[in-house]
């Protein structure tokens, strides 16, 4: 898997958990696991510990009013691939995320309520993710335009791309990509606001209203 050349500061990634997990908490939400998120301070979002007694069939240990250990695992997952194979960028409302690994293969929607599975196309050779996070929950935005471009040493696109909403062990966006050769590359990432409906008070300003922009330098796409 490509690395970037710089790394992000532990606290930062653990927050991406933690914040989720608070949020969650204090909304409630289907009783599912029992988590305890306690920060390590050494990049990844903590370490989990199951409680409570009354069981569901296929989840576990579960306790009243506690977050779902998946929600739990899906963000210390994020927060892992973001410290060791990508990074993250803070903007306005937002926090974005990069990852980058080899190509994949996906399930694809036939529109007659089947999949195909689709194998990764002749030149492609990396797999990019963007996560748009909200910044002061933690959560993965859907519903998200986002413009992807990727540019050489020379600042020459040699990729542009509008990357698709994916479930995985995290929520994201991501695509498949033909790099010309191994190197040190530029992500250029833009957001357009989601288009979806707000709830909130009047007096407020609606959430996520604006979009963003960020640059990744420096970005190692390895020889796949």
């Amino acid at each position: 898997m490509a690395r970037a050349t710089f790394s992000l500061r532990s606290a930062a990634v653990a927050g991406v958990a933690v914040a989720a997990a608070v949020a969650l908490a204090a909304c409630g939400g289907e009783d599912r696991g029992s988590v305890t998120v306690e920060g390590t301070g050494t990049g990844t979002a903590g370490t989990s510990t199951s409680t409570g007694t009354t069981t569901h069939s296929g989840t576990g240990t579960t306790a009243a009013g506690a977050v779902p250990a998946g929600v739990v695992a899906e963000q210390q997952k994020l927060a892992e691939e973001l410290e060791h194979e990508g990074g993250v960028r803070e903007v306005g409302e937002w926090k974005i995320g990069y990852i980058v690994e080899g190509a994949e293969g996906w399930w694809v929607p036939t529109g007659n309520g089947s999949y195909r599975w689709r194998r990764p196309a002749r030149g492609e050779t990396h797999h990019v993710e963007i996560i748009p996070i909200e910044r002061s929950t933690g959560r993965v935005v859907p519903d998200v335009r986002i413009d992807l471009e990727i540019l050489d040493s020379s600042g020459n696109v040699v990729v542009r791309t509008r990357p698709r909403f994916y479930y995985a062990e995290f929520f994201h966006y991501a695509d498949n990509v033909r790099i010309p050769r191994p190197g040190t590359y530029t992500l250029r990432v833009r957001i357009t606001p989601p288009p979806f409906t707000r709830h909130g008070e009047e007096s407020q300003q609606p959430a996520l209203a604006k979009g963003a922009e960020v640059t990744f330098r420096g970005v190692r796409f390895e020889k796949s």
